[in-house]
């Protein structure tokens, strides 16, 4: 269920976000057909991404985060996976940082009812093990920055 959810936020998202910058510390990347063999679909003829954040393995969607939350090393500063069709790789980036701002039109509004709330759900998509550290509400612009927990060391990276 909660994949669905995410889904669902991750199409209707696209064309309200005002920036998501993020810093970046690593990537890790997996071929489609790599990723598919990992989650379950063996030789998979049709190999299709369907939107940034999910791949079609033989008509079974699956969600490039949980993919990659289960490939990166749990102590990695993990912010979110994405397809790159270019390549056909999946890309599981980390991120010391994120900033995201989000325009609060009718489509959206729910997301900008209660910032904090918002911004929780947004980290999910892109800033996964993140903390949230800011929120607030400028307008009609729902902003959000995730950094690192508190103590983390980058040089790790």
């Amino acid at each position: 269920m909660t994949f669905l959810i995410n889904l669902f936020l991750i199409i209707n998202l696209n064309a309200a976000v005002i920036k998501n910058e993020v810093t970046s510390v690593g990537t890790t990347e997996f071929d489609f057909k790599e990723v598919c063999e990992e989650l379950g679909v063996k030789d998979a003829v049709i190999i299709t991404p369907v939107n940034g954040h999910s791949i079609e393995c033989l008509n079974r969607k699956f969600s490039l985060t949980e993919f990659c939350h289960k490939k990166i090393p749990a102590d990695k500063p993990f912010a979110r996976g994405y397809a790159n069709k270019e390549s056909r790789k999946v890309v599981c980036e980390m991120a010391s940082k994120v900033m995201f701002s989000l325009s609060c039109d009718k489509d959206h509004i729910k997301f900008c009812k209660d910032a904090k709330i918002g911004c929780e759900k947004l980290k999910k998509i892109f800033a996964y093990r993140l903390d949230l550290a800011h929120y607030s509400m400028l307008e009609k612009t729902l902003n959000c920055y995730f950094s690192n927990p508190i103590g983390d060391n980058f040089d790790e990276y």
